[in-house]
């Protein structure tokens, strides 16, 4: 009785310690970058940044646009207030947060996109107005707050694009998982 037990371990031993016929110790950077689950990966994340991309360029695009000044100062110019860079930084992050809202929010997935976008929206334009309130308390400069107001607002949708992005590339583009990993948990469940 002792020796089958013995023997289911090694067995179960042996099969979590199988190697997968691609990625072997001979196997070169090129063949392994042919395995389907480094290319799905790779596709996952580009499709993640180029919604960052987009979502930091429709930032900067908008916010020409609209033209709003921020701060009432001479000394401190548009290129050189470092508040310009803050929805920037925004759609790059919630392109991320987006996906976490993705493979999360047990839902369907038109509100999952619509969550993450109104989030990203409202995050961005509440990080950027206590950003320049503060930033203005620390520098002793005057805020322009009809100014503030509208380009948080316009600056916002970039950040709602990419965090909307996110969500819908982890609802349609995540590769695989492994039976190690956690699988998403986007459907509705019907009952508890």
């Amino acid at each position: 009785m002792v020796q089958s037990d013995d023997t289911t371990e090694s067995t179960d031993e042996t099969e979590t310690a199988t190697v997968p016929a691609h990625g072997g110790d001979g196997d070169s950077i090129v063949d392994l970058a042919q395995q389907p689950i480094v290319k799905q990966w790779t596709k996952f994340v580009a499709i993640l940044f180029a919604f960052a991309g987009v979502g930091a360029g429709l930032v900067v695009i908008f916010r020409d646009i609209v033209d709003q000044p921020i701060i009432d100062s001479s000394v401190v110019s548009a290129q050189s207030f470092p508040g310009v860079d803050v929805p920037i930084v925004a759609a790059l992050v919630a392109v991320f947060i987006g996906v976490y809202f993705g493979w999360t929010l047990q839902t369907d997935d038109r509100t999952a996109y619509l969550t993450s976008a109104i989030a990203m929206w409202v995050g961005t334009i509440t990080c950027v107005i206590l950003f320049v309130i503060f930033y203005s308390i620390g520098t002793d400069l005057s805020i322009d707050f009809g100014g503030l107001i509208v380009s948080s607002i316009v600056s916002g949708l970039g950040p709602a694009v990419a965090g909307a992005g996110g969500a819908w590339t982890s609802r349609t583009a995540t590769p695989e998982h492994s039976s190690t990993t956690a699988e998403p948990r986007h459907h509705v469940q019907t009952s508890d």
